[in-house]
């Protein structure tokens, strides 16, 4: 029968050594695991320029977003329009010099397609959007008001 002898204490020194011999095949074993993470990856066929793994990966998250995110459960509450209360002023700040409207122009650049630049007279054409909704400043605080814009829903829909 083997006697249970009490384990001495290792040395500070000693004790510094064991960590930091464990520590280091810990990162010697890390560093070669992701070596060969990245040579696999790698290596793998390219679906639309990107390995077909992360493509993978790309498509779930797409899924998950689309389902939880952009579903019609989702939409901002609207409100009646005796609901709209006033917009509180945060301050002056804003553009330092007068805008020249004529010479302001948005440059849009969608990958695959040509870039163009569109004129403030180009958005004044597009349909215009109106819906009333709790606006909530950054600042903390919140009211519900009239959002008027022109473009392009979001959402696609054209209403």
């Amino acid at each position: 029968m083997a006697t249970d002898k009490p384990k001495t204490p290792l040395t500070p020194e000693k004790e510094l050594a064991r960590r930091s011999r464990r520590s280091f095949i810990a990162l010697g074993t890390g560093a070669v695991a992701a070596a060969g993470g990245w040579y696999w990856l790698n290596a793998q066929p390219l679906e639309d320029e990107i390995p077909r793994p992360l493509r993978g990966v790309l498509a779930v998250n797409e899924r998950v977003v689309r389902s939880a995110l952009y579903s019609e459960n989702h939409l901002v509450r609207t409100y009646p329009a005796s609901a709209i209360g006033k917009l509180k002023v945060n301050g002056d700040y804003g553009l330092d010099q007068p805008l020249d409207i004529a010479a302001w122009h948005l440059d849009l650049a969608p990958l695959g397609t040509p870039p163009r630049a569109l004129a403030i007279d180009d958005i004044r054409a597009l349909p215009r959007f109106e819906e009333t909704i709790d606006f909530k400043c950054v600042e903390g605080w919140s009211t519900v008001t009239r959002l008027r814009t022109r473009g392009l829903r979001v959402d696609g829909d054209s209403r």
